[in-house]
């Protein structure tokens, strides 16, 4: 699916920052469950790499558009990501302040162009509720607000914050006999989160999605989402079935592969 690909690869180029940031560094909780290695697009030469360090945190994410490197050396994550054909540097994702559970409250994006040269820095900011659960961004001129009911993210509104108007948002339903066991927040990207590392952005859903609506004043997508899992309940394949404005839905298949 054309979207999730674009979703995907922009993971790694996914409220405003608190008065009284702590920029601690306490230990990451590193997950124990399998590691995802590899997502490949079945019929398709599209595939997205998973490497982890010796910590079992990520190290690097590739796909067929970006390389993400994570460097922990400083203790604050720094992540830059490479066009993947070219190795010029796309973005990066720096200057990260952590609250105490080791969420971002803030980073700073910057991009580069074809030469590698920077064109702009802006800032992120997150906010998250008791339980960890990210429900609000703030970039770039607007806000992404996330609702959450049972454990999981239903709702995101994104909103103009020079208007006021909620020009876009997205609706998400989920197999409540389904649990997420994924060690890495991948499906989050449909929230438009930049980070996939449990440890960075916030508690991950607990169930697995069924439907996705999109809705824009001129625009409405459906994504339709079925799963086959192993004797563990660990999922090895899931299909999505994405439809524009009532037309056929488009399906696109996709298998996990773990360490």
């Amino acid at each position: 699916m054309k979207q999730f690909k674009f979703i995907v690869s922009s993971l790694f180029v996914l409220l405003a920052a608190s008065s009284c940031k702590k920029e601690n560094t306490p230990a990451p909780v590193v997950p124990t469950a399998p590691k995802v290695a590899k997502i490949d697009m079945v019929g398709s030469t599209w595939s997205t790499s998973y490497s982890y360090n010796a910590q079992g945190r990520l190290s690097e994410v590739k796909d067929n558009s970006f390389t993400s490197k994570y460097d922990y050396t400083s203790g604050i994550p720094v992540i830059t990501s490479y066009y993947t054909a070219t190795g010029v540097k796309g973005h990066t994702l720096s200057e990260m302040v952590l609250n105490s559970s080791s969420r971002i409250l803030q980073y700073k994006y910057t991009g580069f162009n074809a030469q590698g040269q920077p064109y702009g820095a802006n800032p992120i900011n997150f906010e998250y509720d008791a339980n960890g659960f990210q429900v609000k961004k703030m970039q770039s001129g607007y806000e992404y607000i996330t609702e959450v009911t049972n454990g999981n993210m239903t709702k995101l509104s994104i909103r103009n914050t020079t208007t006021g108007v909620v020009d876009r948002s997205y609706t998400y339903e989920f197999y409540t006999d389904k649990l997420d066991k994924l060690n890495l927040n991948i499906f989050e990207a449909w929230y438009d989160n930049y980070v996939i590392d449990n440890s960075l952005m916030g508690t991950k859903n607990t169930n697995l999605f069924k439907k996705i609506t999109y809705q824009s004043a001129t625009r409405t997508e459906v994504t339709d989402f079925t799963y086959i899992t192993n004797a563990d309940g660990l999922l090895t394949e899931y299909t999505t079935n994405w439809s524009v404005n009532g037309a056929a839905p488009t399906p696109t298949t996709y298998k996990i592969a773990y360490q």
